[in-house]
C-alpha cells in the first residue's frame, strides 16, 4: 500500500496475520496515535496552504511538489495528483485526521509478515517514519527507489516494479 494504503495494509496485516504473508509499505506516514488537539493543529492548521476553509484540497504547485515530497517529474505528477485531489474532494482531510488518530506504529508491533518498507531516495517527508517503523516490525526490510521522491511509482515505474517484484517473488 502507498501512503494511506500503507497505513491500512499495516492495519489489516496486524489484524489478520494468517491472510498477509507479505506486506509493502511504500512512502506512508507510520506514527504513533495523536491526540485531537494536536491532529487539529497538524491537519486542520497546518496545512491551510493545501486546503481551503471548507476542508476542500485546493491545487498543490511544484514548489510544494518538490520541497515537501521530493517529486522528480513535477508536471505529470502534478497535474494528475491536482486532478485526483479535485476528485477526491473533501474525504482528503478527513482521511488525514484517520491515519493521525491510529496508532499505527503499534499496528506494525503485531505484523508478523514479511514487510518491505519502499521510500523514494529523493523524498524528504515520510522517510523521517522510517526508523520507529524498523524499530516495530519483526521481519522486515527497507529499500529506496533511485531518482524518486515520495510518489515512487510515478517518479520511477521501472525501479519500483523491479524492487516489488524482487520482494515479492523471493522466498
Amino acid at each position: 500500500g502507498t501512503s494511506l494504503g500503507g497505513c491500512v495494509g499495516a492495519s489489516l496485516a496486524a489484524m489478520f496475520p494468517n491472510r498477509v504473508h507479505k506486506l509493502a509499505i511504500i512512502s506512508s506516514a507510520l506514527t504513533r496515535a495523536r491526540s485531537l488537539a494536536t491532529i487539529a493543529e497538524l491537519v486542520d492548521k497546518g496545512q491551510t496552504n493545501m486546503f481551503d476553509a471548507g476542508g476542500n484540497p485546493t491545487p498543490t504547485d511544484a514548489k510544494q511538489l518538490s520541497s515537501v515530497f521530493g517529486i522528480v517529474n513535477i508536471e505529470s505528477i502534478g497535474a494528475e495528483g491536482n486532478s485526483s485531489r479535485v476528485a477526491a474532494g473533501h474525504w482528503i482531510q478527513p482521511s488525514e485526521r484517520g491515519v493521525a488518530i491510529t496508532d499505527i506504529i503499534a499496528n506494525l508491533e503485531r505484523v508478523e509478515a514479511e514487510t518491505l518498507l519502499l521510500y523514494g531516495a529523493l523524498d524528504p517527508n515520510y522517510i523521517r517514519f522510517r526508523v520507529a517503523a524498523e524499530t516495530a516490525l519483526k521481519n522486515s526490510r527497507t529499500a529506496y527507489v533511485p531518482n524518486a521522491g515520495a510518489f515512487v511509482i510515478q517518479d520511477n515505474p521501472p525501479a519500483t516494479a523491479t524492487i516489488l517484484n524482487e520482494f515479492l517473488d523471493k522466498g
